[in-house]
């Protein structure tokens, strides 16, 4: 199939998939529209929170949502034990579904990208292993959380989906990496749905560890979550929707190891990749939205890439209104894309980038196109 690399309305090709709703959890804004106003504004979510832990923090001022309540946005009960990323992935997923369109469970699942899952809860379990009175009086109801996997699974149970359920624990590429598995999971039968994103937390163990990368200019940690729900032409959600507000195009991985220059030139390269596969000419990309986190080493891999794949494309660098989110960083930045289009008919059926870089060589690009509803 032949495919107008220029077209600006949806395409029809069986490996194409729509994105139908999106949901997000920032301090920018919880819910799409109250993030979207925020970004318009340019408006930076840092704030004091110096009185969330008891804990030492490295710094008073970070990116999160301080007077985050979770019983604010649910009417159920058995949350009392839920930790942060929990939470925020069952209200991200749960304003990604509105769009689903009754979907069969079954045939509905979840894929949510991490870093190591909650620092806190599992550093919090493990401190009470060694601190509280033998034999290992710990709280057992804490234990779901200390798992990698707790904020999916639960996500997933807490809507009802009884389909694919998974974890990806892809660090700065886990973004972009949750999307590439949703995708196959649809291409490959194995869903009609798939809610896929990624979600980090603000704890004092992330905290330091942005804070420790890089000490002569040192990073301030935020948090967030982002989902999308993805489906296939031919499923009951995109035959009930009014069109996507989005499409997957394509999310290419690669691994070039620890030298700058090469892995610079591979990130390039899947850049040139995502965009061959995707059938865009690099003059139809408005913006890249990059996962540069602030510490000059990886920076310059990421910009150097960009730069030789999109020479002059516009940036989007999320973590300066968001913080260092880690995982969430990708699917945060696709969330900021969307909200764009939702506001400007001029970037109807536009296409953007998402790139990623991590420390260990690694590295990712999705190609994303864009549509207006009005």
């Amino acid at each position: 199939m032949s495919i107008d690399v220029h077209s600006r309305t949806p395409t029809t090709a069986t490996d194409r998939i729509g994105i139908y709703g999106s949901g997000v959890v920032s301090p920018l804004g919880i819910g799409i529209d109250a993030f979207g106003e925020s970004l318009a504004r340019s408006m930076s979510a840092e704030a004091d929170v110096s009185t969330m832990f008891a804990d030492e923090l490295p710094t008073e001022r970070g990116f999160a949502i301080v007077d985050f309540k979770m019983k604010e946005h649910v009417d159920r009960k058995g949350i009392r034990f839920f930790d942060r990323p929990t939470c925020f992935g069952i209200i991200a997923s749960g304003q990604a579904l509105q769009a689903s369109a009754g979907t069969e469970v079954d045939r509905v699942g979840l894929v949510l990208g991490t870093t190591t899952g909650s620092e806190k809860s599992t550093s919090d379990y493990s401190r009470d292993t060694l601190t509280q009175p033998k034999p290992y009086l710990v709280n057992p109801a804490t234990f779901p959380n200390a798992v990698m996997n707790c904020a999916a699974g639960q996500a997933a149970i807490w809507h009802g989906l009884t389909g694919v359920n998974a974890t990806v624990a892809g660090g700065q590429l886990a973004g972009i990496q949750a999307l590439r598995y949703a995708r196959n999971s649809i291409t490959r039968g194995y869903s009609d749905v798939m809610v896929a994103g990624a979600v980090e937390e603000f704890s004092p163990q992330r905290a330091w560890g942005a804070f420790g990368l890089d000490r002569e200019h040192p990073l301030v940690a935020g948090e967030g979550a982002a989902t999308f729900l993805l489906a296939g032409d031919d499923s009951e959600t995109a035959a009930k929707s009014n069109g996507p507000i989005a499409e997957l195009l394509s999310a290419e991985v690669g691994h070039y190891g620890p030298d700058a220059r090469i892995r610079s030139a591979g990130l390039a390269g899947v850049i040139d990749r995502a965009l061959e596969r995707a059938g865009i000419d690099r003059s139809d990309v408005w913006i890249v939205a990059t996962g540069e986190t602030g510490t000059a080493a990886h920076d310059e891999v990421e910009s150097d890439g960009v730069d030789t794949a999109l020479p002059g494309v516009e940036r989007l660098r999320i973590k300066l209104l968001n913080g260092e989110t880690h995982a969430a960083t990708g699917a945060l930045a696709l969330s900021a894309i969307l909200a764009h289009h939702r506001r400007d008919p001029e970037l109807h059926g536009r296409a953007a980038v998402l790139t990623a870089v991590s420390p260990d060589g690694a590295v990712a690009a999705a190609v994303i196109r864009g549509f207006h509803h009005g």
